[in-house]
Parts: structure tokens; C-alpha cells; sequence
């Protein structure tokens, strides 16, 4: 389990228990947003791909946007599964 699920609980607590126990029984429903957001990769990929914009003048920034999308959503695959 990640630390990000109990950060600022006290450890120990009932708070931080409950947290813990909810994410070992939530693993249906943990893996089932990670096949989501790997969904979401591939339709932010595809849309990359086929969006030829290269003469626009924000592209750079598009780009730029794009990757920090796609390394939100790693983040958060990470934090469900570990």
C-alpha cells in the first residue's frame, strides 16, 4: 500500500486501520480503475498520434500537457496498486 493513502493520518489510529482495510478489500475495484486509466492512456495516445497540429504555434505546449496527463494517470495507477 502507498504511503500517500495514510500521509497525515496518525499512525496507528483508527482512521489509518480503516483506510488500510479498505484498500485490501477494494482490489476488484482498485484494478478495474487502473484498466480505466490505462484506457485513458491509450485514447490520449491515439488522439497524440493522429493530431497533425505541428504548424500550430502552441504545440509545444499541447505536447507538454499531453505528457503531464499521462504521468498523472501513471501516478495514480501506481498509488492503486501498490
Amino acid at each position: 500500500m502507498n504511503s500517500l493513502w495514510t500521509k497525515g493520518i496518525k499512525r496507528g489510529s483508527q482512521e489509518a486501520i480503516d483506510v488500510r482495510d479498505a484498500f485490501n478489500g477494494s482490489l476488484a475495484a482498485r484494478k478495474r480503475l487502473v484498466e480505466m486509466l490505462e484506457a485513458m492512456q491509450k485514447e490520449e495516445i491515439d488522439a497524440k498520434i493522429s493530431d497533425a497540429a505541428y504548424d500550430n504555434p502552441s504545440w509545444a505546449y499541447k505536447q507538454a500537457d499531453s505528457v503531464g496527463y499521462m504521468r498523472a494517470i501513471d501516478r495514480l495507477k501506481k498509488v492503486l496498486l501498490d
